[in-house]
């Protein structure tokens, strides 16, 4: 009992509130349950308070709107951006008077409403990037999806999306944030007799230069690239190569994948020198994109030959090969458990996205993840999620529910030394070594090459099972996983004898490729000779193809294969867009042998096509190349640009070749002469006519 008790605490009742011994009266405990409860309550009201307006359903937020300029002066990198209008190309019938407007395909942009007569009107204006959607809570923020009711004026209205549909505040320049993917528009609760337009305010970034033309035998492959074209052509509207309209952020390896393919369309490198300085001081998250930043510097130098970018971002390309971490010739041994971070970004394996797609990938428990206290933190979430359903707002329950599972997900995690990130760290290493030559640093290069051949050995003797011919996720664990044996193949890990087996493997396990991983997938079929396969993927009719985007609807790549993938999948995903790459550099097979290409390779690959056509610009001028299968030969067509250095053609198929150039005059053509080997010598800006008889 603490000093100062006295007897008379002891009488009947003691002191207010208390019992003879000392403990609470009903009172009290009633009293202190109310305040409980009430203090409760006001907290959980001022939590919902403070989610809904950070989290509301669009329907519930505020008004304030941006306007798209009228003269279209948007600017970005110092660029000014296109606007056009565009009137819809047919109407799809609706009910009354809400016929759905159809613009053909979705791009990005707002809506210009003019109406005649000399009063406002109470109208509802919907803007759809899809048509048959529910906006639900799991993608509010990724599908182009606005409704505005208001009282539109007697003239013309510009509509662009409010403040609260961007999913980051600050993610565009200012003036770009209201605009957003939209294919479809509606005009609700418009009387008869009142005259009404509404078009598209269509925002592009104005590429420089002559875009790629690529036509084929093959009806689908020729759809791949057009949606790939179109994709290219309508993202880079931030003046930066971002991600989705869902985050509208750049990241490493959507940049490098959308580098590709928009060099595959248009030579223009302002939107890739943009990225890769931003890129620069602002790492994102994984692990691998770290290498994959390395990779989309050197792709940058390959494909325009820009030293002056290159010697800028060089001392950013030391930091992601973690030299501090050389000596034990593995990467992510953990040092006093710790990992690895770029300035103040902590970096975690991804293995492939969304998370779905590794499915089947060795995890570990997380030795710094607490099982209570993940538990509490998921419990508590669950019971908002079931305060925040009761009070009526499903979209709040919904994220609530979503975060508690990935509370419980935080429990297990990525071995930070899986094969996979072992792998991508041995090809940065190969690619920094490279571009260290390049500007001059020889000192660095020999020690990056020295590392990357003791990477390579100490993979082989940890992670390789010769008896199953596969690599280990992790060294000492039974798992071997897709996603391990494509990036061993193009590090180049696998003996000579096994690559056939590691082909055959992907190729019947190739639905195990994200869109994102499809593109390393298509570059491990092209690269091993393998364009059959590579064929056959990219235009195979599945859920998981290309065909498969286009036929639910979309006008852009997406981010993932389908909704059931990813929930909240964006439609604009331009990381998807990568057979625009592949279609060039492997069915064409135009790729630079020296950077920007001063020199220039020409490895056609046609299977499956009866014949093809492409042309398009390089920064050393214009590449035309036709193919035709007849009877008993393949026959080429090639005309190629003057300020090349020099040009090799390359057959794959071993057949005996003839050659000969264009002369002029009245004999268009000059003798065929045999060819030698399998790599023939062109001229700069020479025309020519390649036969190989079968």
């Amino acid at each position: 009992m603490p000093i100062g008790f006295t007897a008379s605490m002891f009488r009947a009742g003691g002191p207010a509130g208390f019992d003879v011994v000392g403990r609470p009266g009903m009172k009290s405990v009633l009293k202190a349950a109310g305040l409980a409860v009430i203090g409760g309550g006001f907290a959980l009201a001022g939590l919902v308070t403070l989610d809904y307006f950070r989290s509301a359903p669009l329907e519930s937020i505020e008004r304030q709107r941006f306007a798209i300029p009228a003269d279209g002066a948007f600017v970005v990198s110092s660029v000014r951006l296109e606007h056009r209008l565009i009137a819809p190309v047919v109407t799809i019938p609706g009910p009354g008077r809400t016929d759905w407007l159809d613009f053909g395909a979705a791009t990005f942009g707002g809506a210009s409403l003019t109406l005649g007569g000399d009063d406002a009107l109470p109208l509802t204006v919907e803007l759809r990037e899809r048509l048959k959607t529910e906006r639900g809570p799991a993608n509010q923020f990724a599908v182009g999806h606005l409704e505005i009711s208001d009282h539109f004026q007697p003239g013309v209205n510009i509509i662009s999306a409010p403040a609260r549909h961007l999913p980051r505040e600050g993610s565009l320049p200012l003036g770009l944030e209201g605009i957003l993917p939209f294919r479809y528009a509606r005009i609700s609760g418009l009387p008869s007799g009142v005259e009404v337009s509404l078009q598209k305010v269509e925002v592009r970034f104005p590429f420089a230069g002559q875009l790629a033309r690529f036509e084929s035998s093959s009806s689908e492959l020729n759809a791949v690239w057009e949606l790939c074209r179109q994709t290219v052509l309508n993202t880079g509207y931030g003046g930066l190569f971002l991600d989705g309209n869902r985050e509208r952020l750049p990241y490493e390896a959507d940049a490098h994948i959308n580098l590709l393919a928009q060099f595959a369309v248009v030579p223009d490198p302002r939107l890739a020198r943009a990225t890769i300085l931003h890129l620069a001081e602002n790492p994102t998250w994984p692990i691998e994109w770290a290498f994959e930043f390395i990779s989309l510097v050197r792709a940058y130098w390959q494909y325009t030959g820009d030293a002056d970018l290159l010697l800028e971002v060089y001392p950013h390309l030391l930091p992601r090969v973690f030299p501090e971490r050389w000596g034990a010739g593995s990467l992510l041994v953990e040092v006093n458990g710790e990992g690895l971070r770029l300035g103040a970004t902590d970096l975690k394996p991804i293995i492939d996205w969304p998370a779905a797609e590794r499915a089947g990938f060795v995890t570990e428990r997380d030795p710094e993840m607490s099982v209570v206290r993940q538990w509490a933190i998921a419990s508590a979430r669950s019971a908002r999620a079931a305060s925040l359903e009761f009070l009526g707002l499903p979209t709040l329950a919904y994220y609530q529910r979503q975060r508690a599972v990935l509370e419980w997900e935080r429990l297990w995690r990525i071995p930070p030394d899986n094969l996979v990130v072992q792998a991508r760290y041995l090809q940065s290493l190969r690619e920094l070594a490279e571009i260290a030559t390049v500007v001059g640093d020889e000192s660095t290069a020999s020690q990056l090459w020295e590392q990357a051949s003791r990477v390579h050995r100490f993979l082989f003797d940890h992670y390789y099972d010769g008896e199953n011919q596969a690599f280990r996720d992790v060294p000492g664990q039974p798992g071997s996983s897709f996603h391990s044996a494509l990036h061993a193949l193009l590090a180049g890990l696998y003996p000579g004898g096994d690559e056939g087996a590691a082909l055959e493997y992907l190729d019947v396990n190739r639905h195990r490729a994200s869109v994102y991983s499809a593109h390393y997938l298509l570059r491990a079929f092209y690269q091993n000779g393998k364009a059959d396969l590579a064929f056959e993927y990219m235009t195979a009719e599945t859920r998981r193809s290309w065909l498969g985007m286009l036929g639910s609807g979309a006008s852009m790549t997406t981010e993932a294969w389908s909704d059931a993938v990813k929930p909240n999948m964006d439609w604009n995903h331009p990381w998807g867009a990568s057979p625009a790459h592949h279609i060039v550099a492997g069915v064409v097979g135009l790729t630079p042998s020296a950077a920007g290409f001063a020199e220039i390779d020409l490895v056609p690959q046609p299977y499956g096509l009866k014949w093809f056509e492409y042309e398009g610009e390089t920064p050393v001028g214009r590449v035309f190349l036709r193919y035709e299968s007849q009877p008993s030969e393949d026959l080429y067509r090639v005309e190629l640009p003057a300020n090349t250095q020099a040009v090799r053609m390359i057959l794959t198929s071993g057949h005996a070749a003839h050659v000969r150039p264009y002369r002029g005059g009245t004999e268009a053509f000059g003798d065929w002469e045999p060819v030698r080997g399998g790599a023939i010598a062109l001229s700069p800006g020479g025309r020519y006519e390649v036969r190989v008889v079968r």
